[in-house]
């Protein structure tokens, strides 16, 4: 991987004796999960709407999410659509929705890009922690090409900027977008 990228692991973790256990706390939706020999409550959010079109009326299944990739504690966490882009009727883009009461957000840093050998979590992903993962995205772009900053595990690579939007993942691996409008201490 030469650029950073978000990992998607799975918040329900199955223990060597078949229990599952979740890392989600305190949710208002809640669903029942049977272990091997447990029953545990797994916090959830609700299965998206359908996505009203972005162009024209909808043709068969626009819009329509479907449950997609690895199960969470027998849970569907991430679901798929396409729509057609506006004034571009015979282009879709694909959609992916993630639970993020199901999956948290772990940052691997990139082995070019910010690259060095103090990283936790860095590329490549090892295999005990594969067996959680849902998702996994390449940051797309190359530090010096982003026109942005990078701030992890204690360590600035590269110092955010004023007015810029950033994606904050906390340590119990929950993302949540925030953007500056002044100097912000992450």
């Amino acid at each position: 991987m030469a650029a950073t990228g978000l990992v998607l692991c799975s918040a329900v973790t199955v223990n060597s004796a078949g229990a599952v256990r979740s890392v989600v706390q305190n949710s208002l939706d809640a669903k029942s999960v049977t272990g091997a020999q447990s029953h545990v409550l797994v916090a959830s959010l609700p299965t998206p709407k359908a996505m009203r079109p972005l162009a024209g009326t909808a043709v068969a299944g626009e819009g329509v999410w479907h449950p997609a990739g690895r199960l969470v504690g027998g849970l569907s966490a991430v679901y798929t659509t396409s729509v057609r882009l506006p004034g571009t009727a015979n282009v879709e883009a694909g959609i992916a929705w993630m639970d993020t009461k199901l999956l948290r957000v772990r940052l691997y840093s990139g082995s070019l890009s910010p690259g060095g050998l103090f990283w936790k979590y860095t590329a490549p992903i090892s295999p005990s922690a594969s067996r959680t993962l849902v998702a996994a995205f390449n940051g797309g772009f190359l530090l010096k090409n982003s026109n942005g900053g990078y701030f992890s595990e204690g360590h600035l690579v590269a110092p955010l900027r004023v007015g810029g939007a950033s994606l904050v993942i906390y340590r119990d691996g929950s993302p949540r977008p925030l953007v500056s409008g002044g100097a912000t201490s992450v």
